[in-house]
This record gives structure tokens, C-alpha cells and sequence, in this order.
């Protein structure tokens, strides 16, 4: 524990870099769909955002950061494809400590890195080093950590990794957010957020890619039935995932034809909660389903 503490404290290190970049809160991003980012919740779930870039007071006040309401239990997803760089989930829920907060910290490839925080004690289900894929499964929210007693996700990115300080916190949006965004194309503190797929479309336009992926039904005892439907013919790879990230069966490799194909699948798998992942042209949707 001594060690895990330690370790903790060198990769956050808040007070004590010398952070000679500064915020600037005025910054205008571009439109969301633009975004290497998406939500960091599951296709079709929705969330409040309730603090966020910049207020005049509060936690997030001269930095880049959002706060959505997640629940205790709540599945929380990778905003973007990366290296997992730490992991921690040692601390309780709800003992309102400073520094007691779980977290998972994820490289991506321009070397910004991005914190998943307050995290379910013993909720994550990635390790260190891991390479994770856009809209993979990393663990549960939680209340670890000084949350005030209101579980939620604290979601934060850095330009590098030479410090967790607050000035050293980028903005971001995302490209399947449905909800409002602000003058600076950036999430709004008080409104809600939909997660969306490629085939659903809001006032601000169609959400790209463009596919569709779902089980049914769900909840499902064998078979259950999975149903992709692409705008285009490509190659494409459909896995049965477990919670912790890893491919517990691979049910396709190969061309998918335009249009809508069907698979029919008998769980060998224990019951319990798992995703269909279907990856092509570098892109990803993702299903939860549950197996009876």
C-alpha cells in the first residue's frame, strides 16, 4: 500500500511541478464533430453535466475539466484509443478524502493524456500498459475520493504527461454528443448529454461513422441475435467482450456487405453483463447486452 501511495503521488504530483503553460479559458475549439473524443458513457445513455470548463468558483475554476453525473455502478467507456499508463482502485467510496480518489490515466497517440476519476473501489477493469480502443469498457463509476458525498466521473485531459496541475488541463468535445454546446463549442454546464451511435442524427447533424449494432434479446439466454448494418461494404471484426476489457469470443473476421447482416450466437459464457464490439475502417460501435 505504502508503495501504491507513493506511486500515486508521483504521477499526479499537483504541487509540486513548476507549470509554465497557463489556461486560457477564452480558448474557441473546433465544431464537436471534428472531435478525436466521444462520451464517456455507452451508446444511448444519457448524462447531466454538472460542472464544467471554467466557472468563477468551484473545482474546475481556471481549468479545462467536466464532471458528469454518473451513478455508483455505472459503466464508463475510453473517450479515445490509447495506452493505459496507471491504474488505481484501492480507495472506498464515499470517504470524502482528498487523494483517496481511484483512477485510470490513458496515453493517446499526440501524447495528451486523459484521467477517468473517482472511479468504484475495486471497479476498473483495464491494467497498466494495456492498449484500449474508442468506446472500451474501463471500470465503474464511483464516489472515491472528495466528491462531496455525489458520486460522478470526473473527466480531465493534459496537454503532456509532465503534470497532473490543473494549468497544464486542455478542453475537449465530442463528436457523438447530443446536447447543447456554448460559444466555444464546448460542453454546457448544467445540460444533458447523449451518447450517440452512427445511425442517429440530431439538430446539429448526422453523428459519423455510420452503422448501427445491436443484441437482442437483451436480456438474452441462448442464442441471442447480433445485428450490424453498414453504410458501406468493408472489412470489418465483430468480438464478444467481457466487463474487463478482453475478448472473451470472436464471433466474425472478414467483409461485411452493405446493408444489414445478422449472427446468431450461443453464449458458452458465464452470466453476467458483456458488449458486442464491431471495429472497421479504424472505427468502433459498441452494445451492452446481459446473459442470463
Amino acid at each position: 500500500m505504502i508503495n501504491r501511495n507513493f506511486m500515486l503521488a508521483a504521477v499526479l504530483s499537483l504541487a509540486s511541478q513548476s507549470i509554465t503553460a497557463q489556461v486560457n479559458c477564452d480558448t474557441v475549439l473546433p465544431p464537436p464533430s471534428a472531435s478525436a473524443y466521444v462520451l464517456p458513457f455507452p451508446i444511448g445513455e444519457t448524462y447531466k453535466v454538472i460542472q464544467g470548463n471554467c466557472p468563477d468558483i468551484g473545482g474546475h475554476a481556471n481549468t479545462f475539466a467536466y464532471d458528469f453525473n454518473t451513478q455508483t455502478g455505472d459503466t464508463i467507456v475510453a473517450c479515445r484509443a490509447g495506452q493505459v499508463i496507471w491504474v488505481n482502485e484501492q480507495y472506498a467510496d464515499n470517504d470524502w478524502t482528498n487523494g483517496h480518489e481511484n483512477n485510470v490515466f490513458i496515453r493517446h497517440n499526440d501524447g495528451t493524456v486523459i484521467r477517468y476519476t473517482h472511479l468504484k473501489q475495486n471497479g476498473v477493469f483495464v491494467n497498466a500498459n494495456l492498449l484500449v480502443t474508442q468506446g472500451q469498457p474501463l471500470g465503474l463509476s464511483g464516489s472515491s475520493g472528495n466528491t462531496g458525498g455525489v458520486p460522478h466521473l470526473h473527466l480531465q485531459v493534459f496537454r503532456d504527461g509532465s503534470s497532473y496541475d490543473k494549468w497544464n488541463a486542455i478542453p475537449i468535445n465530442f463528436s457523438n454528443a447530443d446536447g447543447p454546446v456554448d460559444s466555444q463549442n464546448m460542453l454546457q454546464n448544467g445540460a444533458y448529454y447523449t451518447a450517440l451511435d452512427g445511425t442517429v442524427s440530431s439538430d446539429r447533424g448526422p453523428v459519423q461513422p455510420a452503422a448501427r449494432l445491436a443484441v437482442f434479446p437483451n436480456p438474452s439466454s441462448a442464442p441471442a441475435f447480433i445485428e450490424v448494418e453498414l453504410d458501406e461494404g468493408c472489412l470489418a471484426r465483430l468480438d464478444i467482450m467481457a466487463q474487463q476489457g478482453q475478448v472473451a469470443e470472436r464471433l466474425f473476421s472478414g467483409r461485411l456487405p452493405a446493408g444489414r447482416s445478422c449472427f446468431s450466437w450461443r453464449s458458452r459464457l458465464a452470466p453476467g453483463a458483456y458488449y458486442a464490439r464491431l471495429q472497421w475502417a479504424g472505427r468502433q460501435a459498441v452494445a451492452q447486452f446481459i446473459i442470463r
